[in-house]
């Protein structure tokens, strides 16, 4: 299923809060009803405090070596061959540029990612309509970051 179809077919949500701010509790609760499905902890956007990086992050280290390599050459895969600049036999390119497109890029990969999971969790059941992921947030940087991500999902977040 393609994120379209599957953006169509399912409302996300994401509840978030500190730790013991009642997100497990709210989570239980709307696993409660026949049409939501909360995940818990997918580690998507955080790891929880363990020692297994975030799905986020851990695209992030396993990328950016890559990204960078794949991007400073001629006819690259990333599309900045226009900004290329060859000095000396070796390719340049503005950090700010790469920066950016890095960015751009790993934010669809991680919406691909995402969707894929969830729509694996949701494939055999028909009454599923809300689908969500409980994340703990330490770092106030990761809500923008969810946000920035998936504009149409709703963000529950937790106090106490």
């Amino acid at each position: 299923m393609t994120i379209e179809k599957f953006l169509k077919k399912y409302k996300i949500f994401f509840v978030s809060g500190l730790p013991k701010s009642g997100t497990t509790w709210l989570m239980n609760m709307l696993n409660c009803l026949k049409e939501v499905l909360c995940l818990g902890e997918g580690g998507f956007f955080f790891n929880g405090g363990g020692s297994i990086p975030s799905l986020y992050d851990s695209l992030v280290n396993g990328l950016r070596p890559w990204y960078n390599f794949i991007a400073h050459r001629k006819k690259n895969w990333v599309g900045l061959d226009e900004f290329i600049q060859t000095i000396n036999r070796y390719n340049f390119l503005p950090s700010k540029i790469l920066n950016e497109s890095f960015d751009r890029d790993l934010k669809v990969i991680i919406r691909l990612a995402i969707c894929y999971f969830m729509e694996k969790a949701v494939r055999n059941d028909p009454q599923i309509k809300l689908i969500g992921d409980k994340t703990p947030i330490i770092q106030p940087n990761r809500l923008r970051l969810m946000n920035t991500i998936f504009p149409e999902a709703r963000i529950i977040f937790m106090r106490r």
